[in-house]
């Protein structure tokens, strides 16, 4: 079962369905989890917790984090594979002299995890610089993997176009090469980070768009 964060202080939970409604799509089994409802659990009783959704047939489950819910007794029982920030936030509350706790989270992630983030949020890049993990960016510059290639008018009555600006190598070890990917889901206004950042996610597992929506 692959375990994901998606830590956001405000799109955490529109992330997550997105990529829920996408990897249903794509016929996997997906449960949605808040921290903050693990949070009474202890390390043993967290990892029982998730074997538990494995052996219901779960293949995805989703892990909605709050940056400030994070504590070193919950870390201990987690083994994210992928940990995506879904928020373009502001500089996060911290006390002076402790460390981000996006960046503390990193100690839950695999050694050979991903980690998938909003190349525009210069505060956040900056939080996790010197990061040895595998990464995938998204947002709305030349530096992103992943970018829109329009949000006009066009784009928000027939879907969200996307592209893949450079090749990124998946979980499942293909090479996914540049390409558009076009959502059939009406932005309705919603931020376009989130069908971003779901994009990104579902490119890293491997999940060809294009094919789950059967577009052409």
């Amino acid at each position: 079962m692959l375990l994901t964060g998606i830590v956001a202080q405000s799109h955490g939970l529109k992330v997550a369905g997105l990529i829920c409604s996408i990897l249903s799509q794509a016929g996997k089994k997906v449960s949605m989890v808040d921290l903050r409802d693990l949070a009474a659990l202890d390390p043993s009783q967290v990892k029982g917790y998730t074997d538990e959704l494995e052996r219901s047939g779960v293949s995805v489950a989703l892990l909605k984090i709050r940056p400030e819910d994070v504590d070193e007794k919950l870390l201990k029982g987690l083994r994210l594979e992928i940990i995506l920030y879904a928020d373009k936030a502001d500089n996060p509350e911290k006390s002076q002299g402790h460390e981000d706790p996006r960046r503390r989270l990193l100690a839950a992630l695999d050694e050979k995890g991903t980690v998938i983030v909003n190349v525009d949020d210069a505060e956040l890049i900056k939080v996790l610089e010197g990061m040895q993990y595998h990464t995938v960016t998204y947002g709305f510059n030349s530096k992103a993997s992943i970018t829109a290639s329009s949000i006009g008018d066009e784009i928000i009555s027939e879907g969200f176009l996307c592209c893949l600006q450079r090749k990124v190598s998946a979980r499942n070890g293909t090479v996914v090469e540049p390409q558009e990917y076009r959502i059939p889901v009406k932005l309705d206004g919603m931020d376009p980070y989130c069908f971003l950042a779901a994009t990104a996610f579902s490119v890293v597992n491997g999940i060809d768009l294009n094919s789950v929506f059967k577009i052409m």
